[in-house]
């Protein structure tokens, strides 16, 4: 039977957010388009309808995870302004270092867990988390607390130094739990204390 344009597109948004949430929890190579459409609740026949491979679903996926992670950060970038930086950016930080973001790895930041496909996947993967990270750093750094002109290197350094605690903590749960807990406590402890303290760049520029 035929369906209406509105079923049809509201069927790919559903395939979309079924696959945004699943190759963030397991990989693109680690669930299969079978899975992935009785997740959305749609038949696997289904699939040809709305993409023509699974490499093409991934990278509409993974712009998907990155278009709402985006939205959240200019969103918290839009309610703090310049007065309310420092308590935005320890607001991010706790959240983003907090058991409960690393044990929903489907719901958390795609640069976290999407970063080992693109790598590994071809040219249209790359291009499509290329672009995420190239605008998550735009929006992360409008919350970056000190000068405007070193927000963007001070965005770069701190995300990498979060996504590397996190993809820590993550790969050690259900094998040393204290350890994993001491990856994101530790990191998140020092990124606050330092987000206070000019960095090493700022200072050599007053002296």
């Amino acid at each position: 039977m035929r369906i209406s344009k509105e079923e049809a597109a509201a069927n790919r948004a559903k395939v979309l957010a079924a696959a945004a949430r699943l190759f963030r929890e397991k990989g693109v190579d680690g669930i299969a388009v079978a899975e992935l459409m009785q997740a959305a609740g749609l038949t696997h026949g289904g699939f040809y309808n709305h993409f023509e491979s699974k490499e093409e679903l991934a990278a509409a996926a993974f712009r998907e995870a990155f278009v709402a992670a985006v939205g959240r950060v200019e969103r918290q970038a839009a309610e703090a302004g310049k007065g309310g930086r420092d308590s935005a950016f320890a607001h991010y930080v706790s959240r983003y270092l907090a058991r409960e973001t690393r044990d929903a790895p489907g719901a958390s930041c795609p640069m976290a867990t999407l970063g080992t496909d693109a790598a590994r996947h071809g040219a249209e993967l790359k291009a499509a988390f290329a672009e995420g990270v190239r605008q998550y750093i735009e929006a992360f750094a409008k919350i970056m607390p000190g000068e405007a002109s070193e927000q963007r290197v001070e965005a770069i350094t701190v995300l990498s130094t979060l996504i590397g605690a996190l993809t820590l903590s993550r790969a050690c749960v259900g094998a040393d739990d204290a350890l994993a807990d001491e990856v994101i406590a530790t990191v998140r402890d020092r990124l606050l204390a330092d987000s206070g303290k000019p960095s090493p760049r700022r200072s050599a520029r007053r002296t």
